[in-house]
């Protein structure tokens, strides 16, 4: 294993704006420490392209020669990283008939199991990429997940593990704190950079960073719990994904 983890944590914007949060953290695991490298930033995707790794490191850290493939890497992103099977299965013409749901939560053209599950565990309803705004910003983090995955070999967890230790998950920021624009409840609060503004999407894409390196570290980052995954990862959740957050106590 490598003697330091990076965890990325990407809260993700549209195509267009300069919405783009990145924060990352280093734990070194002799040590047992954390720090955060660089200062958290918001950028836009540049023209005509998209993020590369490098460059995202390069503007949080200020260094133009960041041995990425020296660490162990995870990212956190606060974005769907795939749509509601059903609504696949609806746009692709597999699926014509669908009734009116109980609650919106549970009409399975907007929400993913994990976003039902997240409703009725934690009592918050996650944003739909196909009935909210929500959709720039899934469409742009999974070309992102897609192009990191065939460039840097990432695993996308729960969906496809390519046991190469460098993982990406979806993480869910907004159950750390009482509202969009208030800071995180404690703990996780004392854990972010005094220099990142509440409010803003660096301060929740430190928010991710923090649940990365949770997520990454293991039972080995004492601060706090490991993440809770599914319990049985079945063929719906290798096809919808699932949104890793802290046990309840701590939300």
């Amino acid at each position: 294993m490598k003697n330091n983890l990076l965890a990325v944590g990407w809260d993700v914007g549209g195509w267009m704006g300069s919405n783009h949060g990145f924060s990352i953290l280093n734990w070194n695991y002799e040590k047992k420490e954390y720090s955060w490298l660089g200062k958290s930033v918001e950028l836009k995707i540049p023209d005509q392209s998209t993020f590369s790794l490098d460059y995202i490191f390069k503007k949080v850290t200020g260094k133009n020669d960041f041995k990425i493939n020296d660490y162990q890497l995870v990212i956190g992103i606060d974005a769907p990283l795939s749509f509601p099977s059903e609504f696949e299965d609806f746009i692709n013409n597999r699926k014509k008939i669908f009734k009116r749901p109980e609650k919106e939560i549970y009409n399975k053209l907007a929400y993913r199991r994990t976003d039902v599950h997240i409703y009725e565990e934690l009592g918050k309803k996650p944003l739909s990429a196909v009935f909210d705004r929500l959709g720039t910003n899934a469409t742009a983090s999974i070309v992102h997940v897609n192009k990191w995955m065939d460039e840097y070999n990432f695993s996308l967890q729960p969906i496809k593990d390519n046991k190469s230790g460098r993982d990406i998950i979806e993480v869910y920021p907004a159950l750390l704190k009482a509202s969009k624009y208030s800071a995180a409840d404690e703990p996780f609060k004392s854990m972010l950079p005094k220099s990142v503004k509440v409010g803003t999407d660096a301060y929740d894409s430190a928010l991710c960073a923090v649940m990365a390196i949770a997520y990454g570290a293991g039972d080995q980052f004492t601060e706090l719990p490991n993440l809770i995954g599914p319990e049985v990862i079945d063929e719906n959740i290798k096809e919808e994904g699932w949104i890793y957050y802290f046990p309840p106590e701590l939300d």
